[in-house]
């Protein structure tokens, strides 16, 4: 027992993740009731502790991003951000619309006496709750902090430089925040994930709902992929002003970076080869020096298609019903203002979704530890999916924009005489 205890920990953590699904579906109704209710407690605990510190590292990773502008000026800076927003916001509410036609016709009404029926089998034996006196919402307080926070320390460089002095205490704290949020993502949330997601299947399984959720879930992967690939096909073809041969020059550049997304899970591993292909497809070595960086965690057209597919799809799975056009829209605005502080890790993408998913569209607690399943395991083919977004994305906006980037004197941060280029500086 304790060799496969070991082998299981030696396996990546998408395995680690459907042995633990595994597991759920074959032995969670031969479990012990108090073994079924601690596990359950202690993935409730880890959802606390994760919902407490949520804001502090939504804060650090949001702080270092704003940081990371340095002097390019507030007008670049509400430019750049604006165009994520709009690009963000389009990929929802593509997802959104398709999902509104097809999924109530792909999805069995059957499935609705799931929830009618399910039992409250087990119960938490402990609650931490208490812990967090915050409101829901947290990661928008994180993303809003971390944004002035950001602003400051840009200012307050300027005002050090002007008095020939290099002490900067803010710019020190947010490198100090930034180590603590990579460690307790890291050493701590990464580690305990299959823990995290364990508890809550058992009791999925033991509600009677876990099977179900899975037996319908396989067309409804078919279908994120299939709009995955035309919507990124459709702007890799008006990129390319729809001369298809261009359109496939484009995206076969970007091929090595897509490649490298899907074994490592993470764009910013992947983009110092998103760099090359950009400047490969842009022929603007000072446009794509400032806008991967900028847009590489930021930016992810993949994970809104994935998310917004799959929140409606559990959505109608569980009996419910398909969220407003209204409420949608709050979902949006939040997903696109925490999207600028998504950690770049794996599951960092769901991360800071789950509090907005769970207050605007009535994602429960058990939904949500499913979503965070899903989208685990399909890490590494939607990180691809959200390089080679970025890929068409840089392109739209150089087409459109090139003369303002052109013209724009700070954009580059780099030269030939300086060692560290901002790859250097991201990927430190």
């Amino acid at each position: 027992m304790k060799a496969n205890v070991m082998n299981v920990k030696k396996l990546g953590l998408p395995a680690q993740l459907v042995f633990c699904v595994l597991f759920g579906l074959l032995f969670a109704q031969h479990l012990p009731l108090m073994v079924a209710e601690f596990l359950y407690s202690v993935s409730c605990s880890l959802k606390d502790i994760l919902m407490l510190l949520l804001p502090l590292v939504i804060m650090a990773y949001m702080w270092t991003a704003v940081k990371s502008f340095g002097s390019k000026g507030p007008i670049l800076i509400l430019m750049t951000c604006c165009l994520i927003i709009l690009a963000n916001s389009v990929s929802l509410l593509s997802a959104y619309g398709i999902g509104s036609l097809v999924l109530p016709h792909m999805i069995s009404s059957t499935l609705e006496h799931v929830q009618q029926n399910s039992v409250d089998s087990i119960r938490q034996m402990w609650s931490l709750k208490a812990m967090n006196p915050l409101p829901t919402l947290q990661p928008l307080y994180g993303t809003l902090m971390g944004t002035v926070l950001g602003l400051l320390t840009v200012q307050w460089a300027k005002v050090t430089k002007q008095f020939n002095t290099s002490s900067n205490i803010l710019d020190h704290l947010s490198v100090k925040l930034r180590s603590f949020a990579d460690a307790f993502l890291m050493k701590f949330f990464v580690p305990t994930l299959p823990f995290y997601i364990l508890g809550f299947i058992i009791k999925l399984k033991l509600d009677g709902q876990l099977n179900s959720l899975l037996q319908g879930y396989a067309q409804i992967l078919a279908l994120i992929y299939v709009v995955i690939g035309l919507y990124l096909f459709f702007w890799y073809s008006v990129g390319a002003g729809f001369n298809m041969p261009k359109a496939m020059t484009y995206m076969k550049n970007m091929i090595s970076p897509a490649l490298t997304g899907f074994t490592t899970m993470s764009s910013t591993a992947a983009m110092p080869l998103t760099l090359e292909a950009m400047k490969q497809n842009t022929k603007d070595d000072n446009f794509s020096n400032f806008f991967v960086p900028s847009t590489v965690n930021a930016h992810l057209a993949g994970d809104g298609i994935c998310i917004t597919l799959s929140c409606m799809a559990l959505l109608l799975m569980t009996g419910k019903s398909l969220p407003t056009f209204s409420m949608f829209m709050a979902f949006l605005i939040n997903y696109c203002l925490v999207k600028f502080s998504a950690a770049g890790v794996p599951g960092g993408g769901v991360l800071v979704i789950l509090p907005v998913a769970k207050e605007y569209l009535g994602l429960d607690d058990s939904l949500t530890s499913i979503l965070q399943t899903i989208y685990m395991l399909q890490d590494p083919f939607i990180t691809p999916s959200n390089i080679l977004g970025n890929g068409a994305f840089g392109i739209n906006v150089h087409r459109y924009f090139k003369r303002w980037f052109s013209n724009e004197k700070n954009i580059s941060q780099t030269s030939e005489k300086n060692d560290k280029s901002p790859i250097t500086k991201m990927v430190s």
